[in-house]
């Protein structure tokens, strides 16, 4: 992370979704916005390839190849999250808060945020540049709050509380790539905060890695957590599907629906050919108070 500028996985994560918009059999992947929340060179590149793509250059299919599956995974995961946002907001929660929010673009691009105040949480420099950004851009949410954290030094109830989030309301969290760097302590502490300040009817949405980092075997999995290690933001936190239910039990939720990739893309009706490289990483709904415990287990 530099003091400048967002951290490269997060700018990896919103190239993908930018490159996802058009070409990638996914429903609800679309994510105009992404390509303007980018560092120059990165927007750059996915202009190149936008530009090949009206050219007859299929360079869009080639890196759907090239990144082993992430920009298909990437989809995936979005769409998902973006659909769970839906419901939960269907179901009447009218606040949103994304821990972690890096260069999230729900708050400018989802309609059901209408009525939905949204509070991004994350680093300062991330959040330095993603408001530059996003400068003078109406989002579609009733309301935008940057609530700005140092993960390792602040509290995460009180930076919520003194950015105007309400206990009394239902909130649907939305942690999306967030807790496979995390160690178990940190993972155990944000959930804690999250059950606290959620009224019942409340909903978190989020993505988790499992043990099993590669399909394709121990070398595989080696080499992507080597990968990230040299970008200086490992991979520490893997839990199994019994750890998280268990984990998000302890603090009063239950979970309504875990899927991995694979079965995401089934849920969504597509039949990406990829889905099935980055399985390790789930998406878990899970619910709060009077929303608890319907539909558990659902898809798991």
């Amino acid at each position: 992370m530099r003091a400048d500028r967002p951290s490269t996985t997060a700018a990896v994560v919103a190239a993908a979704r930018a490159l996802a918009s058009q070409g990638v059999p996914v429903a609800g992947a679309a994510d105009a916005t992404a390509v303007g929340l980018l560092p120059r060179r990165w927007s750059e590149a996915v202009s190149f390839v936008e530009e090949a793509g009206r050219d007859g250059v299929p360079l869009r299919g080639f890196l759907r190849l090239a990144s082993a599956g992430l920009v298909d995974h990437i989809a995936l995961r979005t769409a998902t999250i973006d659909a769970a946002v839906t419901d939960a907001v269907a179901e009447g929660c009218d606040q949103l808060v994304v821990l972690g929010a890096g260069l999230d673009s729900r708050a400018w691009r989802l309609d059901c945020l209408a009525e939905v105040d949204v509070f991004e949480v994350d680093h300062p420099a991330t959040q330095g540049w993603k408001q530059h950004r996003v400068d003078g851009q109406p989002p579609r949410a009733l309301s935008v709050v940057f609530a700005p954290i140092d993960f390792e030094q602040d509290d995460l109830a009180t930076v919520l509380a003194a950015a105007g989030h309400r206990i009394d309301a239902p909130t649907v969290w939305v942690w999306e790539g967030v807790t496979m760097y995390l160690a178990g302590p940190a993972v155990a502490a944000t959930l804690a905060v999250v059950a606290a300040r959620s009224a019942p009817g409340s909903h978190l949405i989020a993505s988790y890695m499992t043990p099993k980092v590669a399909p394709l075997g121990s070398l595989a999995a080696r080499a992507i957590l080597a990968g990230f290690a040299s970008l200086g933001e490992p991979l520490v936190g893997a839990l199994g599907t019994e750890d998280m239910a268990a984990r998000l039990a302890q603090v009063g939720m239950s979970v309504r629906f875990d899927a991995d990739s694979r079965q995401q893309a089934a849920r969504l009706g597509t039949g990406s050919a990829l889905a099935w490289v980055f399985q390790c990483e789930r998406v878990v709904v899970a619910s709060v108070g009077r929303a608890a415990g319907r539909g558990a287990n659902e898809a798991r």
